[in-house]
């Protein structure tokens, strides 16, 4: 499969990101936050059916914007594989070393080195260890995605790495089949293989048949088309009913801002707003819950109103993404040689 360049931003895509960012804050804030905390009275809870679209939506995008990495002839598997973790690892890292400080400073929770160290290098549900911060799942997820990518590169030919689309969608489907109705996957292994994983597939094959559906032969694209049929029907052995039809009308409306959404255009200023914010929504992602729980609390522990809260806490994870953007501005500059 041969595609069309892919830009590297959209201000559909810009868009979609502060909005999966918003909602999963939202949520944490509000309804996790009372349900495993403290109760609450808030004026407003986001339901869990909220998140999973969110989540969903992040998924999609991560799989979308893949497209050009994988099919690029210059980028090897090694490259690929190097750029991706230079992408991920150090804000994870970042993000894990200023919440498991936070937490032991506020003698909040002891983090132990064996803890720290599983978690630090995403092995931890394999050995029974939680998360630092239960948003780390998203890491597992998009590293075995990166590991899958890496692997599609290594076949280099388009008709291989087809073939490899095949091959996880039959096992999706078959393990699926076998987990509803024989015996369940160990959590683990049904989590991190096939609960997610078909959400990026998925996307990535929206973006190939999107740039490729004027020059692509039809045999290509209806190849395409039935995978993301199958891998999205598949989800049915993988979870309930309401989950299902939340992510079919999930990738409905990715489809609707796919193919229609163009008129979606900022420019000047409000443009390079929202993609720095956009951009920044992978450090806010990681960092929002465990830190924002705790000044949630201390503020409503003093008497602040609960709603009035939520805004501070928001307000406070802001400050650590400018933080984080002006850092990486600064090392973007030393790397450059303008510093």
């Amino acid at each position: 499969m041969k595609n069309r360049e892919t830009p590297a931003h959209d201000a559909r895509f810009d868009l979609l990101r502060i909005l999966a960012m918003l909602i999963v804050i939202l949520f944490h804030y509000t309804t996790q936050f009372s349900a495993s905390v403290m109760q609450t009275n808030f004026a407003l809870f986001f339901p869990s059916e909220l998140v999973r679209f969110a989540i969903s939506l992040f998924l999609l995008m991560v799989g979308y914007f893949s497209l050009r990495s994988v099919t690029s002839a210059e980028l090897s598997a090694g490259k690929y594989l190097k750029k991706r973790l230079l992408r991920l690892m150090p804000t994870f890292w970042l993000c894990l070393i200023i919440t498991s400080a936070v937490l032991m400073l506020t003698k909040t929770e002891l983090i132990t080195v064996k803890r720290f160290a599983l978690n630090a290098l995403l092995i931890n549900r394999f050995f029974g260890v939680p998360f630092v911060d239960g948003v780390y799942w998203y890491m597992l997820i998009l590293g075995v995605f990166t590991a899958f990518l890496t692997l599609a590169k290594l076949l280099r030919r388009p008709a291989r790495r087809t073939a490899l689309y095949i091959a996880y969608t039959a096992a999706f489907l078959l393990c699926g089949v076998i987990h509803r109705f024989i015996r369940p996957f160990p959590t683990v292994i049904s989590f991190a293989l096939f609960e997610y994983i078909n959400r990026c597939l998925i996307g990535l094959l929206i973006a190939y048949v999107y740039k490729n559906q004027k020059t692509a032969a039809v045999r290509q694209l209806a190849a395409a088309g039935t995978l993301i049929l199958a891998l999205l029907l598949g989800e049915i052995f993988w979870c309930t009913l309401s989950d299902f039809l939340i992510d079919l009308g999930t990738l409905l409306f990715f489809l609707l801002v796919v193919f229609f959404g163009g008129f979606l255009r900022l420019d000047g200023k409000r443009s390079a707003l929202v993609q720095t914010v956009a951009l920044e929504s992978f450090f806010i992602y990681l960092i929002h819950q465990r830190l924002g729980f705790l000044v949630l609390k201390w503020l409503i522990d003093r008497g602040v109103n609960c709603n009035l809260s939520v805004f501070f806490a928001i307000l406070f994870v802001a400050v650590l993404a400018y933080l984080h953007y002006l850092l990486r501005s600064l090392l973007a500059k030393r790397r450059s040689g303008t510093v």
